[in-house]
């Protein structure tokens, strides 16, 4: 259950960009086809890091198809990302912590990460190539995970907005969802270089169109090595990681015409480097290890941890 929960907070395929429409108050651009979604105004109490959980008033009436996922974090500087999530149940619209329950519900699926751009950081998003979109079937409430990290004495006033931008339904269109390799067991000891390997057999033919490999601050050196016929390769790799794959992490984009191909059976290798400076053992969610990937044609949310 822990490492549906850690899978499911990473900022997920953080891409830089804006829409031009009409801005909303929070001075990020309304859609021209989708949905806008907001949290109530959230208090992040000093010296504290949380997940918020908001199960908003909006429930699709008709299938969705979502090509871009787009969010701000307005209000300070805490917000580390928010994600989007549908639920097939309905719950009354409300804001509370996270609960396990939250996360690991069959009924709750992962939908998209909007990143967590605040103040003058431009808005982050999740953007699809052409005719491949991201299904939110009818019925779905929307909800928003909201993951803050306070490091001052003083609390902060916290609004998110998401927007998701829709298109019309073709036969062409083939529906993406992410996939997330995950490594938790680990425990670095203080002053402490460690190394974490995880792998992930593909369970059925897909095509990737992006990977991003995430750690927090400790973290020296990413790779993610895939193995296809008996043979080992390496497909992403990031030095000297640390606070850069924390908060902006490193994107790879396969061509919408030549993207990764991978077969059933084939076998990815995660590996993370850890350089503990501190005076205490770091352990998830600390410090993390985690690749995402955005896949098609897919079946809803794929993780190995």
């Amino acid at each position: 259950m822990r490492g549906v929960f850690l899978a499911l907070l990473v900022t997920s395929l953080v891409m830089m960009g804006s829409i031009s429409c009409s801005e909303d108050s929070e001075g990020l651009a309304k859609p021209a086809r989708g949905i806008q979604v907001h949290t109530p105004e959230l208090r992040i109490e000093p010296y504290s890091e949380v997940f918020v959980c908001t199960y908003t008033d909006v429930v699709t009436t008709d299938d969705m198809y979502v090509t871009l996922i787009e969010g701000r974090q307005s209000g300070g500087k805490t917000g580390h990302h928010v994600a989007v999530y549908r639920s097939s149940i309905k719950y009354d619209p409300t804001s509370h912590v996270c609960a396990d329950f939250d996360m690991a519900a069959p009924w709750l699926m992962f939908v998209g990460g909007a990143g967590g751009g605040s103040g003058d950081v431009p808005a982050a998003v999740t953007r699809l190539p052409k005719d491949v979109a991201i299904l939110v079937p009818r019925g779905s409430q929307i909800m928003l995970q909201s993951h803050y990290i306070n490091p001052g004495s003083d609390a902060a006033l916290q609004t998110d907005t998401v927007n998701l931008h829709t298109v019309d339904p073709t036969p062409a269109l083939s529906s993406a969802a992410p996939w997330a390799i995950n490594e938790s067991s680990f425990q670095i000891q203080p002053g402490k270089t460690h190394r974490s390997e995880a792998t992930c057999s593909a369970e059925r033919t897909s095509s990737i169109i992006t990977v991003l490999g995430h750690t927090h601050q400790w973290g020296v050196n990413f790779e993610l090595w895939l193995t296809q016929q008996g043979e080992e390769r390496l497909i992403y790799k990031q030095v000297g990681a640390g606070a850069q794959l924390q908060r902006d992490p490193p994107i790879m984009n396969f061509p919408v015409d030549a993207p990764l191909r991978v077969e059933k059976g084939d076998r990815f290798r995660m590996v993370c480097e850890f350089d503990n400076t501190t005076d205490h053992i770091l352990q998830f969610p600390e410090e993390m290890c985690v690749t995402l990937m955005y896949h098609y044609p897919a079946e809803g949310f794929q993780i190995c941890d």
